[in-house]
């Protein structure tokens, strides 16, 4: 009697569907030294439009080594099978609190405005069947963050990388609380100065800089965080009493930070 394999449906967000054979077990996936403060990074959810340049996501969702795992690019799309992956995965019997985080949708955002609610909630129910994780999140449109039921333990993170960010995410950062819940910020990349109005709210900043990507419009070089621009943010964050989080990507050759080279003062 031939074997019947079992499929499972990758759904665009525009009605695309792509049947791909199921596999045996769903779990989360090892990070790598670019996701440092997690061990695990989970994708029910790929894709995004919000077209940055420098999206490293973007890069391996259209990589030749990832093909299989993206038939749509980089599109959005809901890979439902996924859901199972919190409570397929073994909580790792260990005293570093790394190994309980998990990166949620690293290769997507999330809440960005063209993901149906639904799935959304999806994602959310799977983390509620599975609450011995602690789950981060990371968009650009922080003000979904309200109308979510919110998790024990998880962190509600949103992108800042121009100025221009910087009301319009205070202000949806401030909208929601919970206790034992993070608020954090990631700067990465810190292409500007940036100047908060209000710090009280936030629980911990991340600051990093460009790496090189090949995107499929062509090589998008390393730029480098200038040092007094990261040492402004240092200085916000001292005054205001909140962690700072400098990523290893300031300190290395790639690209590292642009340090000052100033002449000594003439008497």
């Amino acid at each position: 009697m031939a074997q019947v394999h079992e499929t499972a449906s990758i759904l665009t967000v525009d009605g695309k569907v792509k049947e791909i054979l199921r596999p045996k077990s769903t779990r989360f996936n090892q990070t790598n030294d670019s996701v440092d403060w997690a061990r695990w990074t989970w994708n029910p959810i790929t894709g995004c439009l919000h077209g940055c340049a420098f999206c490293y996501a973007r890069e391996l969702a259209n990589s030749n080594r990832l093909a299989r795992f993206y038939p749509f690019g980089f599109e959005p799309a809901f890979h439902e099978y996924r859901l199972d992956a919190p409570r397929n995965t073994r909580v790792p019997d260990s005293d570093d609190p790394r190994d309980r985080r998990v990166f949620v949708c690293s290769m997507a955002d999330l809440f960005g405005q063209w993901v149906p609610f639904e799935w959304i909630e999806s994602v959310f129910e799977a983390c509620q069947k599975a609450p011995d994780w602690e789950y981060l999140f990371l968009t650009k449109w922080p003000n979904k963050y309200a109308q979510m039921p919110l998790l024990e333990r998880a962190w509600y993170g949103a992108s800042i990388i121009q100025q221009a960010d910087v009301a319009r995410v205070e202000k949806a950062m401030q909208a929601f609380d919970a206790d034992g819940i993070t608020k954090w910020v990631s700067m990465e990349p810190m292409l500007e100065p940036i100047w908060f109005n209000d710090l009280s709210w936030c629980d911990l900043v991340v600051i990093g800089s460009q790496t090189s990507t090949n995107q499929p419009d062509g090589f998008q070089p390393a730029i480098p965080a200038k040092f007094d621009h990261v040492v402004d943010v240092v200085n916000q964050c001292r005054d205001a009493g909140v962690p700072y989080y400098l990523k290893a990507n300031l300190g290395s050759d790639a690209p590292g930070m642009v340090l000052p080279k100033m002449p000594p003062k003439r008497h």
